[in-house]
């Protein structure tokens, strides 16, 4: 992510969270119909009742974002080339199982519109997205045949979607604190989701007589379909009011996208040339902490 983005997001995310004390510094307190917890400059603490500070609207807008932490577990691989004659410089080698892949941060988004089904329970569609990752494996390193070093990388671009049903289960009994409502709640979701690995290439490097000669194997582009679900929780905090239009999240959610399938099969290939075994993991999965905003409309 770019320095300008990431000032633009904190940027709105502050003026998000100073807009509603904006509010309520310009809003007569003394309203009964208006406000169901007013302003308390001893900022008492209390519970309530979950329904008492809910829109009477039932609709809802949730956008968050964050940075996606992603692992790929079970992941293997031999980027040896295959056959070895297309590769007369690495004769003899076996560069042994890939270890883990390296990639740069980028970030996890989430768009959702849902709908309020109990005070408690609100379920939706949800769109995840993480693109623009940039994927790097040391595939290992050896000796050839001829006694010269020799080591692989295989690099690769990652982007991440998926369409869910997600449903939201909210503390019945929020905590009021001054002219705040804070709330715990608790998102499950499932649905389909893509992995698309692109621009997919192993770099055989090997030193010959203090010379350094590279070999390029590009390999073909991988999509795959998968079941992808989430799991998400947070605290929420939102004017204790009952017209309350905005709601700030702050969470963490867990996403598995499912296998990585197979790339750099032989039969796959134009140029048959292709690593000793595909590269794979059993799933890719992500850790996201993250600030979200819901809008009811």
């Amino acid at each position: 992510m770019s320095r300008r983005r990431l000032v633009i997001i904190i940027i709105f995310a502050v003026l998000t969270i100073l807009y509603p004390s904006f509010i309520w510094a310009h809003k007569a307190p003394s309203s009964p119909t208006r406000y169901n917890y007013p302003i308390n400059k001893t900022y008492k603490v209390q519970w309530a009742n979950l329904k008492e500070i809910q829109s009477p609207t039932g609709m809802y807008f949730d956008f968050s974002i964050g940075p996606g932490f992603l692992y790929f577990s079970k992941l293997k691989g031999n980027l040896t080339p295959k056959p070895s004659e297309s590769f007369s410089n690495f004769s003899g080698v076996d560069f042994g199982n890939i270890q883990k892949f390296s990639y740069n941060k980028t970030a996890l988004y989430e768009a959702m519109v849902s709908a309020r089904i109990f005070p408690w329970l609100k379920c939706g569609l949800s769109f995840y997205g993480q693109s623009g990752v940039s994927v790097e494996s040391f595939g290992g390193s050896t000796i050839t045949s001829a006694g010269n070093p020799a080591w692989s990388i295989f690099r690769s671009d990652l982007q991440l979607y998926s369409v869910m049903f997600k449903f939201f289960l909210e503390n019945p009994r929020p905590l009021i604190v001054g002219n705040w409502a804070f709330n715990t709640y608790f998102g499950l979701g499932v649905g389909p989701g893509w992995q698309s690995w692109t621009n997919n290439q192993v770099f055989e490097t090997v030193i010959i007589n203090s010379t350094l000669t590279s070999t390029q194997m590009s390999l073909r582009n991988k999509f795959s379909a998968n079941a992808v679900w989430t799991a998400d929780t947070g605290l929420s905090f939102t004017p204790a009011t009952n017209d309350a239009t905005m709601m700030i999240r702050l969470g963490c959610k867990y996403t598995s996208w499912g296998q990585m399938r197979e790339i750099g099969e032989l039969k796959d290939q134009e140029v048959k040339v292709a690593p000793l075994r595909p590269i794979k993991a059993r799933n890719v999965y992500s850790f996201s902490p993250y600030i979200g905003i819901k809008w009811c409309f």
